[in-house]
């Protein structure tokens, strides 16, 4: 397609769209510099691993941070939105006897 042809369509487009264009244009010219330089998306597969336990709470910040268990959190959560909310307002009115 020749690019005066081209230009006309993208013109012609909404201006949403057009911002669209502009977007995969951007990501496409960073794709390719990025492919010639060998620093692209994949670029360092295999070389950077996670730890099993990388989301697991780390112990030396426990007494600092509050933790949930997160089985209570999947069963609330499954629970109909009122009956959370319920469940919520009675938490709220314990920790406010605690203050």
């Amino acid at each position: 397609m020749e690019i005066e042809a081209l230009t006309k369509m993208i013109e012609s487009l909404p201006a949403k769209a057009r911002k669209s264009v502009e977007d995969l244009v951007i990501v496409m010219s960073y794709k390719e510099d990025a492919i010639s330089s060998g620093r692209g998306f994949g670029a360092l597969r295999g070389k950077i691993w996670m730890s099993d336990d990388f989301n697991e709470p780390i112990k030396v910040f426990h007494s600092y941070s509050y933790t949930i268990d997160l089985k209570v959190v999947e069963k609330l959560e499954s629970l109909p939105i009122q009956q959370q909310h319920e469940i919520e307002a009675h938490i709220d009115e314990l920790l406010s006897k605690l203050d």
